[in-house]
């Protein structure tokens, strides 16, 4: 694997601020998702971030 594939990639802050900009817009995760090229659930952890 050479690191290319943006859906296990860490997300970054255009990326947070998409996702932030779609809720902003009542829009779902999973519409999020797809307009980011990322998984429902990494939208889903920026939304919703667990305590570590």
């Amino acid at each position: 694997m050479n690191g290319t594939n943006r859906s296990y990639a860490r997300i970054d802050k255009a990326d947070r601020e998409a996702i932030q900009n779609g809720l902003d817009k009542r829009r779902g995760c999973r519409e999020i998702a797809r307009s980011i090229g990322r998984s429902p659930a990494a939208v889903t952890e920026v939304e919703f971030p667990r305590f570590r």
